[in-house]
C-alpha cells in the first residue's frame, strides 16, 4: 500500500491515510509514522509533511528518525528519493 502511494506522490492520499491510521489506533502517531516519513521524502519542502514528521517521531520517542531529519535538514543535503 505505501509502494503505491508512493509512486503516485499524492499528499492528500498519504495525509489521509496517516491521519486514519493514527485515528484507529487511538491517536497514537506509531502506525502513521512511516507514512509521514515518505510524505517528507516525497517532498521535503512541503512544512506540514515535516512538523507531522517531527511529531510523530518526538510523540514515539523515535530519536532516530528525529535525528536523520534534523541532520538532513543541517546538512540541506535531503533529497527527495522518488
Amino acid at each position: 500500500m505505501l509502494a503505491k502511494m508512493r509512486s503516485q506522490s499524492q499528499e492528500v492520499a498519504w495525509s489521509r491515510f496517516a491521519d486514519a491510521l493514527e485515528s484507529v489506533t487511538g491517536g497514537r502517531p506509531h502506525a502513521g509514522l512511516a507514512v509521514w516519513r515518505m510524505g517528507w521524502e516525497l517532498d521535503p519542502q512541503n512544512p506540514a509533511a515535516l512538523r507531522k514528521l517531527a511529531d510523530a517521531s518526538r510523540s514515539t520517542g523515535d530519536v532516530a528518525t528525529a535525528e536523520a531529519v534534523a541532520a538532513a535538514l543541517c546538512r540541506g543535503t535531503h533529497q527527495s528519493r522518488q
